[in-house]
C-alpha cells in the first residue's frame, strides 16, 4: 500500500467563479459609480471638474485619471523617457 504525497482536496474544491470575474459587489458597485456619473452630467461633468478653479476638486479628477491608466509600460530598453510637468 502506498501513501499519496498530495493532499486530500474536498470534492467541490476549485468549482468557485472564473478567475478575473467580478464579484457581485463589486459589479453592482460599478454599476453605482457609472448610474452616479451619468446622473451627474457625465463627460460634461468630469470636464467640469478637470477645469475647475479648486485644487481639490482638480486633484480628485486626476486621482480618477490615475486609476486608468496603465502602471506597467514596457518597450525597448535602449529608449529614455523624460517628463516635465
Amino acid at each position: 500500500m502506498t501513501q499519496s504525497t498530495t493532499p486530500k482536496r474536498p470534492p467541490n474544491a476549485g468549482k468557485g467563479r472564473p478567475k478575473g470575474s467580478p464579484n457581485k459587489l463589486t459589479r453592482d458597485l460599478k454599476a453605482m459609480i457609472e448610474a452616479s456619473l451619468h446622473a451627474a452630467g457625465g463627460e460634461q461633468y468630469l470636464t467640469e471638474c478637470a477645469l475647475s478653479p479648486d485644487p481639490r476638486i482638480r486633484a480628485a479628477y486626476l486621482r480618477l485619471l490615475e486609476k486608468l491608466l496603465p502602471h506597467n509600460i514596457e518597450g525597448p530598453k535602449d529608449v529614455v523617457v523624460t517628463w516635465e510637468p
